[in-house]
């Protein structure tokens, strides 16, 4: 099947817009996602749909958590408003000590 890479970086289907790694983490399960399922992609390429490279987290705050333990944040995410997305200030901070 063909497909092409969209206004967030996500590959798709083009005969349905279905988001590629939703569907390989689909046949990685051997079932279709839940509701409230998130795919997040372990290497942060929204390109490497692997089935090795991809994790599904039971919902977002799950996901989210595994970017504030990396030091990830995420600042095209309109969701975010939860507060808990470090700065990037002090990802540096931490990473580095300054």
């Amino acid at each position: 099947m063909k497909t092409y890479i969209d206004e967030n970086g996500y590959h798709r289907y083009n005969d349905d817009d279905t988001l590629v790694h939703r569907k390989i983490a689909e046949e990685k399960l051997g079932r279709p996602l839940r509701p409230g399922e998130v795919v997040h992609h372990k290497n942060r390429n929204k390109t490497d749909n692997r089935p090795s490279n991809l994790w599904v987290f039971s919902n977002q705050a799950k996901h989210h958590h595994v970017h504030r333990e990396d030091g990830d944040f995420d600042d095209d995410d309109d969701d975010d408003d939860d507060g808990l997305i470090p700065t990037f200030s002090n990802f540096m901070r931490r990473v580095f000590g300054r």
